[in-house]
């Protein structure tokens, strides 16, 4: 990252130095953490084989790298074009090229030249390291949220990802953008970030300013800027909460609460509902195993396909997007005709500053108007 932007230490993120991420239960305050509150305390542990190649990265790069200590990457990425959005000294790239192997592909692309500079210094150890008979990285220069200006063309990747990068920028919404852009239909965004429950007031703005949870996101903001560009509703992977222990920024923010997050979403083709068979739930076999998902491909917090177990997936977008992702061969996908349609929309109303005596409001800033349609297809009893 650009050093106008480079990352600070983070307050507390829980037990960060260990390859556990979990969701802690707390004590309810009654603020509802929105779209975190069903997570499912389930523990996610780095695999095993990316323990052993992260034991294989270069110990300075290692040192230098100001990305989550946790790291977890979607699974069958061999042959698999992959760009990392603000890779810094290349840490991820170095992994990711490993796992795509000499057919595939890695770019890393961030605004900060010296780290870029230090992460090239270390391409060719990598490449001996991993026993490639080529070098299968390049980092390029540039800025997440403007990658219409990098070398990167619609429509040619795979995967995007990003570790604890995006909250540090204030184009997030140009980010996710840019991101479908580049994704083939079916491709995937895997990232990871943390989010808040309520907007964060402009006065407190410059007390968070460079700190980790100053630009998070709210979970509402994700799901728009995610659909409007052309996802899937994102995913939620896991989650934990985020404890914050600096006195005067706990006493800014009040019961304001952020978690730490790994969403994955899929890019949708530009198709007419009527044109697409998924426009009905489907019953998805999870047949062939991926490799670290023999037994069970965890998707999300709350669906797992376990290997040769029919599961249904009433949201027709993700099994159309599985259909064309790089899992499509994992899985056989089964239509249920017999389907009822159930809508819910969820409306957050906009308060202005002069009519809102709640204290929790923050100084009288307007709470933002945010409209989320979800359309859910179920099969009849």
């Amino acid at each position: 990252m650009s050093s106008s932007t480079e990352p600070k230490s983070p307050v507390n993120e829980q037990d960060d130095t260990e390859t556990t991420y979990s969701v802690n239960e707390e004590e309810d305050d009654g603020s509802e953490m929105d779209g975190f509150s069903n997570v499912k305390p389930k523990l996610l542990k780095t695999p095993s084989i990316l323990n052993a190649i992260i034991d294989q990265i270069h110990p300075d790069v290692i040192a230098k790298s100001h990305q989550s200590n946790f790291v977890l990457f979607p699974p069958k990425l061999e042959g698999c074009t992959v760009v990392d959005l603000g890779c810094g000294v290349g840490r991820d790239v170095f992994i990711l090229s490993k796992l795509v192997g000499e057919n595939g592909h890695v770019f890393g692309v961030d605004s900060d030249k010296e780290q870029l500079d230090f992460a090239r210094q270390h391409v060719h150890y990598h490449a001996k390291k991993f026993g490639l008979s080529k070098t299968n990285v390049e980092f390029i220069e540039g800025e997440i949220d403007r990658l219409e200006d990098t070398k990167l063309k619609e429509n040619s990747v795979d995967v995007v990802v990003s570790n604890s990068v995006v909250n540090y920028r204030r184009d997030k919404k140009a980010i996710i953008e840019g991101a479908c852009k580049i994704l083939k239909p079916g491709g995937e965004f895997y990232f990871s970030d943390v989010y808040v429950n309520r907007p964060i007031p402009a006065e407190y703005q410059e007390l968070l300013s460079g700190e980790y949870i100053g630009g998070a996101l709210r979970w509402e903001d994700l799901i728009l800027y995610a659909t409007e560009a052309g996802f899937t509703q994102p995913r939620l992977v896991t989650a934990k909460p985020y404890v914050v222990t600096n006195d005067d920024i706990q006493k800014a923010i009040g019961k304001t609460k952020f978690v730490s997050a790994i969403f994955r979403c899929f890019k949708l083709p530009h198709v007419e509902a009527e044109v697409t068979p998924f426009n009905i739930p489907y019953q998805l076999t999870y047949e062939t195993p991926l490799v670290s998902a023999e037994d069970e491909f965890f998707f999300d917090h709350s669906l797992q396909f376990k290997l040769g177990e029919l599961l249904v997936v009433d949201d027709p977008s993700i099994a159309f997007a599985l259909s064309l992702s790089r899992y499509k061969e994992n899985f056989t996908f089964d239509p249920i005709a017999d389907a009822e349609t159930v809508t819910v929309i969820e409306t957050v109303e906009e308060i202005p500053a002069a009519q809102d005596n709640d204290d929790t409001n923050n100084g009288g800033v307007s709470r933002k108007t945010t409209t989320i349609t979800t359309t859910t297809m179920i099969p009849k009893e």
